[in-house]
């Protein structure tokens, strides 16, 4: 149960309590130690929980040991830190595959550094005496050391690998600038980002940018760490141009992070206007990167099979729920049914008729359906307070879609993706179902996904486009539903929510 501050200080004032205080941490005690006076007596949970607890408070701390001085003496070190108490030198943890090549895979924490933002490239300050042989190789002469590229962001989905910028390092033989140098200093610990679609579409922004930094500090295990979060990213809101699509940035800016920091997203130039120092250097107490590989969707560095990353995006829905204070845990005890509306390409085309039939359904009588349409003009937190609420959802497939990414656990989305010709000849009309998005939807856990088979002519295309053309196919014509194969996925998906739960 969580206590509030009040409440304990009610609890400490009942003279009762007071004694429960006392009396109960000895009692557990002998629990701990073993068994009670009482033959059979044994509480293997109670002594599990203290652990866990003892094993939380002990997370956050590290090996700190002074440095021999002997060690000391060989490398002809004096004082290891500043005058202001910070260390002299750079220090890190990667993981991932260390060569060379596989540096798209490298997720680094590097402590004490300083970041060039224009040219992309980071200072890591080492002693002339002792180098890192795992980063900087032993066989170069003492100077500084480049190493190209190092680690990388995620960046352009539609680049194939969905990889492009990458961030390089320098060996420098310096200490780490002192206060005077006038440089920024950022403390606490930082990540940096470079968003994969600069149109800002809801999927990439949410499950490649925002999911590749919880990723990052899920990897460091600093998802719940007292330190302040700063999330900086190379293209802020502030320097988007169109007008629309930096109200778009601002609009997810303001809600997606919450879950994960509480300091406001910004770029290199907000930094330096929030924390002093001038030209294209920022220093930083610990620094986060590497998004190469993480996000859901973009790349198919992204798309490599993580059975496991369910459990990550469970933990990732709920902490972005709880950031916009919305139960995470909640579980609808009626049936309400969207069928999404979405504006633009991508869509559903009848969705009148599908939403006029559900409510003519004598099979469905009782049920609440709605159409969920408009949702540019929604506020964020009231687009996801309506998915926590709803059990089945009819979407078509595309980054919008990845609303219902938050649905309550056991909920169904049915999405209706689109037809793709095979054949190399449009006259054969030899074709299959696509799915746009099942590297996200086929490896999580807690909603089921059914995918509705689009058959040959089961889509609206515009005038003037190319019907014969895959793009076209994919990116602009609409799905038309046919009712009575829908109504089997909505009947299994109510029948699957109404079985009991081991």
């Amino acid at each position: 149960m969580k206590m509030t501050t009040q409440s304990h200080t009610r609890l400490l004032a009942s003279p009762f309590a007071t004694a429960a205080l006392v009396i109960l941490p000895l009692l557990s005690l002998g629990f701990i130690l073993g068994r009670s006076s009482h033959p059979g007596m044994w509480t293997p949970q109670f002594i599990q929980f203290n652990y866990k607890v003892s094993e939380r408070i002990q997370a956050s701390k590290s090996v700190h040991i002074k440095l021999p001085s002997g060690v000391k003496r060989h490398l002809g070190l004096d004082s290891l830190t500043l005058p202001d108490g910070r260390p002299k030198y750079s220090r890190h943890r990667c993981v991932g595959y260390h060569e060379s090549p596989e540096w798209v895979y490298r997720k680094c924490s590097f402590h004490n550094v300083c970041y060039n933002y224009k040219a992309r490239g980071m200072y890591y300050y080492v002693d002339p005496a002792f180098r890192w042989p795992q980063v900087f190789p032993v066989d170069q002469p003492p100077q500084t050391s480049f190493f190209s590229p190092y680690v990388a962001y995620k960046t352009n989905a539609m680049s194939g690998e969905g990889i492009n910028p990458e961030a390089d390092v320098w060996a420098v033989n310096n200490t780490f600038p002192e206060s005077y140098w006038n440089v920024s200093y950022v403390p606490g610990i930082s990540a940096i980002y470079h968003p994969v679609s600069e149109n800002f579409n809801m999927g990439h922004y949410l499950l490649d940018d925002v999911y590749s930094i919880f990723d990052l500090l899920q990897a460091f295990e600093l998802l719940h760490s007292p330190k302040r979060v700063q999330i900086i990213s190379n293209l802020p809101c502030t320097a988007v141009s169109d007008a629309a699509t930096r109200r778009t940035c601002q609009k997810f800016s303001d809600s997606f992070w919450r879950g994960i920091s509480d300091q406001e997203v910004m770029g290199f130039e907000g930094i330096k206007a929030k924390y002093g120092g001038q030209g294209d250097i920022v220093c930083f107490e610990q620094l986060l990167i590497g998004t190469g590989n993480s996000g859901c969707i973009a790349g198919k560095h992204s798309q490599t099979i993580r059975y496991s990353r369910a459990a990550s995006l469970w933990e990732f829905r709920n902490s972005l729920l709880r950031g916009l204070r919305i139960d995470p845990l909640r579980v609808p005890t009626e049936h309400l049914i969207l069928i999404f509306r979405k504006s633009g390409r991508r869509g559903l085309h009848n969705v009148d008729e599908i939403f006029a039939a559900i409510r003519k359904e004598k099979r469905y009588e009782g049920l609440s359906v709605r159409v969920l349409e408009n949702v540019e003009d929604m506020p964020i937190r009231d687009q996801l307070e309506l998915t926590t609420r709803s059990t089945v959802v009819v979407s078509p497939p595309g980054g919008a879609s990845s609303l219902f990414f938050f649905l309550p656990r056991g909920a169904h989305l049915i999405v209706a993706d689109y037809w793709y010709l095979n054949a190399t000849s449009p006259t054969t009309r030899v074709g299959t179902t696509q799915h746009m998005d099942d590297s996200l939807w086929d490896f999580i856990t807690h909603i089921k996904t059914q995918y509705y088979d689009v058959r040959e002519g089961e889509y609206f295309i515009p005038p003037g486009l190319d019907p014969t053309d895959n793009r076209v196919l994919r990116d602009d014509s609409e799905v038309i539903l046919n009712l009575d194969r829908l109504f089997l996925l909505i009947d299994a998906a109510l029948f699957d929510m109404s079985l009991p739960k081991s």
